[in-house]
């Protein structure tokens, strides 16, 4: 398996782990740093970590902190281009325990010093270094729910789903309409602030290229004129939803793609093929054996790969279409758009002059 391409399937899978808690730690060690600074400090984290309340994150956190420092036992030096390590209890299921270390030396050197423990990893800084990575804040509202996301260049990862006290518009008999609707709308103020508290929470020392908001109606409206200046002047997009659930925060790329360009281009090449196999113009090569011919011809402007097929042939078409210095471009399986792309073709290419393969 090729060093980037083995680099980049790990960092994508590493990207879609989420923890129970903030338990998942993210080490970058800047190349030409002191590692006794860097396990120095560690050691100071596992101390104060001792002083978190809830005992299965705490022994989570200070067996993932010894884990990276067995570790670092073993480097005597920082390597050449820096050090990244991610480690932590990866486990899916709730109260148990699966610590898991993963390290790397990226492919370029690296200055960002970084320590974080959270209910995820920090994976941009060196995904970085080996794909482009756009990444926005989501938010769709109703009355009902509300749910956050983040969106990495076309994966929608959901972060939190919020349900309200808020009651229908139908009264209990006896109460009156004024009164009712007054606590009615108390409650949607109290809801909605709630929801800006959390997206506060979630993206507010994020590096967003943006944030989109969506829902039905102006509770998105009033959503804002909650959400911290620094969050509003981040606002890029505010589309109408129907839902506000998971579906919802799909709903709302779906409806942003002008405004999202790793959405926008992805939608265009699938589109583009989409049409070609419709139309029969030979204007794309569909299937792993059409695609490689396509690039060894030199006739191959663009590769699509979905991260939903098998690794032997993603790594193949991958390694083949880089040697011959053609775009790449990743199909991620985690939207409508993706799916849609693994059922027709799941690895494709556009090519520079109709031919039929």
């Amino acid at each position: 398996m090729s060093e980037d391409f083995k680099i980049i399937k790990q960092l994508r899978e590493l990207a879609r782990i989420r923890g129970k808690h903030t338990e998942l730690i993210s080490v970058y060690v800047p190349a030409g740093f002191d590692l006794d600074v860097i396990k120095n400090q560690l050691e100071q984290e596992a101390h104060t970590a001792s002083n978190i309340k809830d005992k299965t994150t705490r022994k989570n956190v200070i067996d993932a902190l010894a884990k990276i420092l067995n570790e670092l036992k073993l480097i005597k030096y920082t390597p050449k281009n820096g050090l990244v390590i991610f480690c932590g209890n990866v486990s899916p299921r709730q109260g148990e325990s699966d610590i898991r270390l993963w390290s790397f030396e990226p492919k370029k050197s690296i200055k960002i010093r970084a320590y974080r423990c959270d209910e995820e990893f920090l994976i941009e800084p060196i995904l970085s270094l080996y794909e482009p990575v756009e990444k926005y804040g989501l938010i769709v509202i109703d009355t009902k729910e509300a749910s956050l996301g983040i969106l990495e260049n076309t994966r929608v990862i959901p972060l939190k789903n919020i349900s309200s006290l808020v009651p229908g518009k139908t009264r209990k008999g006896g109460q009156s309409a004024v009164r009712f609707e007054r606590e009615r709308e108390g409650l949607i103020l109290g809801f909605i602030k709630e929801v800006a508290e959390a997206a506060k929470n979630f993206f507010y020392n994020e590096k967003l290229n943006g944030i989109i908001v969506g829902g039905p109606g102006n509770i998105k409206d009033k959503l804002i004129e909650e959400l911290p200046t620094e969050l509003k002047n981040k606002i890029i997009a505010v589309r109408p939803t129907q839902y506000s659930d998971e579906y919802g925060l799909q709903e709302l790329v779906e409806n942003s793609k002008d405004v999202i360009p790793p959405v926008k281009k992805e939608r265009e090449f699938v589109d583009r093929v989409l049409k070609s196999i419709s139309e029969n113009d030979h204007l794309v090569a569909i299937g792993e054996n059409n695609t490689l011919k396509a690039i060894e011809d030199d006739n191959a402007s663009v590769v699509l790969i979905s991260d939903g097929i098998e690794e032997s042939i993603q790594e193949k078409v991958f390694d083949t279409a880089k040697a011959h210095n053609v775009e790449i471009q990743f199909i991620s399986v985690d939207n409508p758009i993706g799916e849609e792309f693994l059922n027709v073709a799941g690895v494709a290419s556009i090519l520079k002059k109709p031919k039929e393969y």
